[in-house]
């Protein structure tokens, strides 16, 4: 478990693995038998011994024409820091060697002074446990399930990278041998359980020099071997890359004819030769007479456009964590049609931190500052962080097509919305953004919905519409504080009537309109026909949704009441099967 160093003889490694190339090829025979009963103890040490053998091989054969002498040091990696990463002695001490705990009692599960671990989250809360590798090895756990309520709920689940290994249900013992890399994140968690921890030992790799092999991109539609995560499968599982989620991370379709997901990193994904390709065979390769193998050195993505589109969401630390789930979706969006994607919060302007004490108003300031920093006719797309992507499929081409300024759209037949809207970077868009952010101080006495109540005064005066000052003043008398009382809808109603008259139509037209010195337009679109819908008011999306027309968005998506955390995974589902992998749900 401590850091080591060797020494290997370069040379009489040499002789070795020619004078005995005939008796491993024999022994392949042997190999390939251990490897085909995996569940068997003996095969499985003959099958180690053997490829403790190949790696030594491996690195002699590199260096077959070296001169006799003695090679380099070879350096292993540190595994100092899992020497106590059994510690359960107490929660500082899971906590200082690594462990994330997410549980509300610990206790020793064979009594004072027991070495094992008894966990579990208060009453029904879940509980959790999670650590982080930063080296490569073997995992070793018993685990035991002691809680003996009969419920569907009751299991302990035991994940690899978000990718489940195994649970353990009510009075069951589990026993898992696991194979890690740096980086991987075992997770231990249980709804309605206990975690009991008989055993938990991990062995660190000290892995011998490799033999220097040649990595490529890998791309869409390639056949892949993934790194198995259980110790008793030697070859991996085969699938295809089935989707480039970035260029260290893909998502592989897995076996055949009932296909399973996986998201994979280079490091431990290799590909397959496709028809025509000539791959050198490593020494091992060829003594067991594999198909060679190449190891992916990172996926190849779409070809990178110039990027003049970008979804934005302003949102503060705490609901960033909250909304993660929603937020994920946004991201995959995106990356499906290569527009940017940033998520900003107050402080990342100065222009506007401190400025306005209102979140809202203060966001429209953070949007005309970030437009700033952008190229000439860049498009900002403006999403409140409880937005869903509804379609992956389609994107925004056909509202961005349009040249305007700005684009809104009237939700419940009357009301603009103020939340998402797009923007495009020109003067004339900042110097009404900072004018609409302004309005936080202006604000009535009574109930205005914030930026929402503002933003028909905005619209009105940057347009120059007739009798807009009619609609101020109802604005500014707002004394009412019933949250979308009648007096706030009979402002509301103000804005509509001056708007359809100066531009006829109704709260089902397109309006298109320029300001009245020509330097500005709004679009200003119904519900139906703009690029996001309401959830609250369109709850059958799903249902009547198309995957070819209409909105690409869901707003309000928000679990019972209101909910975060969990409650908005499991809104988020109702859309998404798995928003990590961008894997939308069946409709």
């Amino acid at each position: 478990m401590h850091s080591m160093t060797f020494h290997h003889d370069l040379g009489a490694g040499v002789h070795l693995a020619n004078a005995r190339l005939d008796a491993l090829e024999k022994r392949s025979s042997a190999l390939d038998e251990a490897a085909s009963s995996r569940n068997a103890p003996t095969d499985r040490a003959r099958l180690d011994a053997l490829e403790k053998r190949f790696s030594a091989l491996d690195e002699a054969a590199s260096s077959r024409n070296a001169p006799t002498e003695r090679a380099p040091v070879a350096q292993t990696s540190d595994c100092s820091e899992m020497v106590q990463i059994d510690d359960f002695t107490s929660r500082e001490a899971m906590q200082r060697n690594g462990w994330e705990l997410n549980v509300d009692s610990m206790e020793p599960a064979g009594g004072a002074g027991s070495k094992y671990l008894l966990a579990w989250g208060g009453g029904t809360a879940p509980g959790s446990m999670h650590y982080r590798f930063n080296v490569s090895g073997r995992l070793l756990i018993d685990l035991y399930n002691p809680f003996e309520v009969p419920d569907k709920e009751n299991q302990i689940l035991v994940m690899l990278n978000q990718n489940q290994i195994a649970e353990t249900e009510q009075s069951q013992h589990t026993k898992l041998c696991l194979q890690f890399q740096g980086g991987d994140v075992l997770s231990m968690s249980e709804k309605y359980a206990q975690i009991e921890i008989h055993r938990f030992t991990a062995v660190c790799n000290h892995a011998p020099r490799q033999v220097a092999r040649a990595t490529t991109q890998c791309n869409v539609g390639r056949a892949v071997r993934v790194r198995p995560l259980k110790c008793d499968a030697s070859d991996g599982e085969e699938g295809v890359i089935r989707q480039v989620l970035s260029s260290r991370r893909a998502v592989v379709k897995l076996g055949a004819p009932s296909f399973s997901t996986r998201s994979v990193r280079p490091e431990e994904l290799f590909f397959q030769p496709e028809k025509g390709e000539q791959l050198e065979s490593s020494f091992r390769e060829s003594m067991l007479l594999l198909t060679p193998t190449l190891q992916c050195e990172s996926f190849t993505a779409s070809a990178k456009k110039n990027r003049m589109v970008g979804l934005i969401i302003i949102t503060t630390q705490a609901f960033r964590h909250l909304y993660a789930p929603q937020l994920k979706t946004i991201e995959c969006y995106a990356q499906e049609h290569d527009y940017d994607y940033f998520v900003l919060q107050g402080s990342d302007f100065g222009a506007c931190d401190g400025s306005y004490e209102e979140f809202f108003f203060n966001k429209h300031c953070l949007i005309a500052e970030f437009l700033r920093q952008q190229k000439p006719d860049y498009v900002a797309v403006v999403l409140d962080a409880d937005v869903v992507a509804g379609v992956l499929n389609r994107g925004l081409e056909q509202w961005l097509a349009a040249d305007f300024d700005l684009q809104f759209y009237t939700r419940m037949g009357t009301e603009v919305a103020a939340g998402n809207y797009i923007a495009r970077n020109r003067p004339w868009t900042i110097d009404f953004l900072k004018r609409w952010s302004n309005f936080y101080f202006e604000q009535p006495k009574g109930y205005s919905s914030a930026d929402n109540g503002a933003i028909h005064i905005a619209i009105l005066e940057a347009l120059h519409v007739g009798g807009h000052e009619e609609c101020r003043k109802s604005y500014a008398n707002l004394v009412s504080l019933l949250s979308a009382g009648p007096e706030y809808w009979k402002f509301v109603g103000c804005f509509r009537a001056k708007f359809e008259a100066a531009h006829q139509g109704d709260h089902r037209s397109n309006y298109s309109v320029k300001s009245a010195d020509g330097k500005g337009s709004i679009a200003l679109l119904p519900e139906e026909g703009n690029w996001v819908v309401d959830k609250s008011l369109n709850p059958v999306f799903l249902k009547v949704g198309s995957h070819d027309k209409g909105p690409v968005f869901v707003h309000g998506v928000k679990g019972a009441r209101g909910q975060t955390g969990d409650g908005a995974l499991q809104a988020v589902q109702e859309f998404f099967e798995n928003p990590d992998l961008c894997m939308l749900g069946k409709l």
